[in-house]
């Protein structure tokens, strides 16, 4: 969001520069228009580009806002991009729920659906996009058993990597979709359908004004007119509900990170339900200094991701995980 505001304060000022030089010039034909150029493009700002007001101003959380996967999560901070470690995080999570087993066998990670997930009430409640990942990265690309080796294979294969890079961008689809329902953005209504007919009115006001005069002045509408049709595609906001899951979202993302001495410990329960998000986040380097003070003997046998996470010889794990996807941006 702030490198939006960025982009159109850069814009209106560039603007202000345009407007200035056709003055001085007394080129002053596509000055009233250029004003309302500045207008409608602050209407659609304001109500848009703006973060709601929330009375929520707490800077650590200790409950997850929201009982959703990690890629939704990512769908919400992100303004929809997502990243590929969320495939990773996801396949974490269901390790954490029984569903999946992780071995480590030398420097590789081998990963494969449990024999016994499909009798697994929780495989049930997986979304689309979780069973997707399931069977395309385990049992389509790894033939049962995904290992670091073959994804660090794929991406030496243009045609295989050209192959995940369109089943990934399947999965994003997936997840927007599944995203879509928790009503995370605003809906797009007059201001962005009025901003794409009036940018289209401007280029070719601006067109015709250099084809009849032979004025390039007439250029500076092209311009306008061409930023505000895709400022006002493209232009987007979270919705109050987003903004409070986001809002409560950064305060975990900081309880996370803070050290032992500003912030309570968890308990182990509570960094099991937690892990999954901030290998999505991509903090796992500074909540493995948290972890490593984590004795042995105080973790349980039903937190396999927090025994997992807090082992000194998976430290870097995540960090060699994100590297491999590095061929699906």
């Amino acid at each position: 969001m702030r490198k939006v505001r960025v982009f159109t304060l850069m814009a209106v000022l560039g603007l202000a520069a345009e407007i200035a030089l056709l003055v001085w010039r007394n080129e002053i034909a596509v000055l009233p228009l250029a004003l309302v150029w500045v207008c409608l493009l602050g209407v659609i700002n304001l109500k848009y580009e703006g973060a709601y007001a929330l009375s929520y101003n707490g800077r650590f959380e200790k409950e997850l806002p929201g009982d959703y996967p990690p890629a939704e999560m990512s769908y919400l901070m992100t303004m929809r991009r997502m990243n590929a470690r969320d495939l990773w995080a996801g396949f974490f999570r269901l390790y954490s729920m029984g569903l999946l087993s992780v071995v480590k066998e030398g420097g590789n990670y081998l990963f494969s659906l449990r024999p016994d997930a499909g009798q697994n009430p929780a495989w049930a409640r997986l979304a689309g996009y979780e069973r997707y990942a399931v069977a395309w990265l385990i049992e389509d690309l790894g033939g049962g058993t995904l290992t670091l080796a073959a994804l660090y294979g794929v991406g030496k294969d243009k045609k295989q990597v050209a192959a995940q890079r369109r089943n990934y961008l399947c999965w994003k689809k997936l997840v927007a979709e599944a995203a879509a329902q928790q009503d995370f953005f605003e809906k797009k209504y007059l201001p962005s359908a009025a901003g794409l007919c009036v940018g289209f009115l401007y280029m070719a006001g601006g067109l015709a004004g250099i084809l009849l005069t032979g004025k390039l002045a007439f250029g500076l509408l092209l311009i306008m007119g061409s930023f505000l049709a895709l400022y006002s595609v493209f232009v987007l906001r979270r919705s109050r509900a987003g903004q409070e899951a986001y809002e409560r979202w950064l305060a975990v993302k900081r309880y996370l990170m803070a050290a032992d001495a500003e912030a309570e410990a968890l308990s182990p329960g509570q960094w099991e339900a937690f892990l999954p998000y901030a290998i999505s986040f991509g903090i796992m380097g500074l909540v493995g200094e948290r972890l490593a003070a984590l004795p042995a003997e105080a973790v349980p046998a039903d937190c396999p991701l927090l025994r997992f996470c807090a082992a000194p010889e998976n430290k870097g794990c995540f960090d060699a995980l994100e590297r491999v996807l590095l061929f699906l941006r």
